[in-house]
């Protein structure tokens, strides 16, 4: 597997690998790690790559690539992949990550999916994309981020917490629910999620969250990323960031 775009960091006591990949690649390459380690019903199982597309199929009426823009998981997670799925019954993308994982045991990969087009909303998707999936990693190799994280959720009313739980069941097993109302809010997805902080405590995660992560090198990323999308796909009107960019300088 030949990513369409990589580049890695060093964050927090680990480094996270920035990846776009071909929505075959990200299909084979992430749908079955990410469904081992996350999802409520294949978590922990052995499956296969069409019983995923088939769920999905049945739940949503949309295949894995086309439903998912982005993927995220650890070197540990890939770790226990491989000690379930032997090797014949990998995938050759699957078997990249494991290769990868077995160099280095503190990576965290945060994954795009190359988009149907270049045209400005797409770039910009993949913008809050990327921001989601370094949150994760965020969660994953910084500890007193994710300390902040669970204070922040354990200052919500018991019934709010309830409340995603259930809202997050279908997509994400238990243990990943924290993690992803974070990565919501910081990512600006839902603004309910968003409205679940004060206004100070918002800032304050933006802050830490940007101070963590370089908005400077990222924004260097962002500029790379935008480059490979527009060198694969087509082309369109303006390549320029677009308005309301949240490295803007009015951010």
């Amino acid at each position: 597997m030949k990513p369409i775009f990589q580049e890695e960091w060093e964050l927090g006591e680990g480094r996270v690998r920035i990846m776009l990949l071909s929505p075959v690649h990200f299909l084979e390459g992430t749908a079955r790690i990410s469904h081992y380690v996350e999802n409520p019903v294949f978590q922990g199982e052995t499956f296969s790559l069409s019983e995923v597309q088939e769920y999905w199929m049945e739940q949503r009426g949309l295949t894995y690539e086309a439903l998912f823009l982005g993927s995220n998981f650890s070197a540990s997670d890939v770790s226990r992949f491989a000690a379930a799925f032997q090797e014949v019954d990998r995938e050759e993308c699957e078997s990249w990550f494991i290769d990868e994982c077995e160099k280095r045991d503190n990576l965290y990969f945060s994954i795009l999916k190359l988009p149907a087009n270049a045209a400005e909303d797409s770039l910009f998707q993949c913008e809050l994309t990327l921001k989601h999936e370094l949150a994760h990693a965020l969660y994953c190799q910084k500890p007193p981020f994710r300390q902040l994280i669970h204070h922040l959720w354990n200052s919500l009313p018991s019934i709010r917490r309830e409340q995603i739980h259930d809202r997050y069941a279908h997509f994400y097993a238990s243990h990943r629910v924290i993690d992803e109302w974070a990565a919501h809010i910081l990512a600006s997805y839902e603004w309910e999620q968003v409205n679940d902080l004060s206004d100070n405590l918002f800032l304050e995660l933006k802050s830490v969250y940007w101070s963590s992560v370089d908005r400077k090198r990222l924004l260097k990323t962002v500029t790379a990323l935008h480059s490979s999308i527009l060198s694969h796909c087509e082309l369109p009107n303006s390549n320029v960031l677009p308005e309301g960019s949240d490295f803007s300088e009015a951010s």
